[in-house]
């Protein structure tokens, strides 16, 4: 057909992340001139950055090194609509299920960026940002089977100031 448009492709970076090589990316990151922007910049078709890749895949060692080059666990996109890291690790746990209280609580706790004065900073993922449906993580998480790897997450996000919706 002439009229169809190039298939689209992840850029590299992403590919990396969804692959989990771990040193390709740490590669990846040393050589880019701007990893910050890199890490924070969503695909153009599911709107996802790699972070959001890394949490939703289940790649728990990969959640933490792209939060150690500073990815932002609070950047807010997705095909969803007002998704965060946070979010899609509750919701799309694609890879190893019993990571995913780790890369919820790494989320909470292991996050930097770097401020104007080229110093990072700590930046834990906010447990209170709500998606376009007016869910927060914790609304996620209670509306999921009791399981007990979801009863620890619960716990993570009521720990970390994790509120719902209604009680924002």
């Amino acid at each position: 057909m002439l009229n169809e448009p190039p298939p689209y492709i992840l850029p590299e970076l992403h590919q990396l992340v969804d692959n989990n090589d771990l040193s390709a990316v740490d590669d990846y990151l040393q050589a880019s001139a701007t990893p910050i922007e890199e890490l924070n910049t969503p695909d153009e078709i599911e709107h996802m950055t790699p972070l959001m890749r890394a949490a939703s895949n289940g790649h728990l060692e990969m959640v933490h090194l792209l939060l150690s080059y500073g990815a932002d666990p609070n950047h807010v996109v997705g095909a969803g609509g007002n998704e965060t890291a946070l979010m899609y690790a509750i919701v799309a746990p694609n890879g190893v299920i019993s990571d995913t209280a780790a890369i919820v609580e790494a989320l909470l706790t292991n996050s930097t960026r770097e401020d104007i004065n080229g110093n990072f900073v700590p930046v834990d993922a906010d447990p209170n940002i709500f998606n376009i449906a007016n869910h927060t993580p914790l609304d996620v998480a209670l509306a999921a089977e009791a399981d007990p790897i979801m009863m620890q997450i619960r716990d993570l996000l009521i720990e970390h100031g994790g509120r719902l919706f209604s009680e924002l």
